[in-house]
């Protein structure tokens, strides 16, 4: 669920995809907290199949409105 786009990390010096979260979910305290436990425990997996999860973070547009995004490993399959 979500949009993804590719992007270019300017730390890691290095393509990823930003997966876009609907904003409803940082509406909900407890979809937040199962989210947050989800990236942690997805941040532990190191596997050929799986993409590997970065970074989460929160952008917020000129209106308040906050929307959060993963940043994963960019798979070319």
């Amino acid at each position: 669920m979500g949009e993804v786009y590719r992007a270019d990390d300017l730390r890691l010096g290095q393509p990823v995809a930003l997966k876009f979260l609907p904003a409803s979910l940082s509406q909900d305290p407890v979809r937040l907290a199962q989210f947050h436990n989800e990236v942690r425990v997805a941040r532990q997996v190191s596997h050929p199949n799986v993409c590997r999860v970065y970074d989460i973070g929160e952008i917020t547009d000129d209106g308040g409105r906050s929307q959060l995004f993963i940043t994963m490993e960019l798979r070319r399959w």
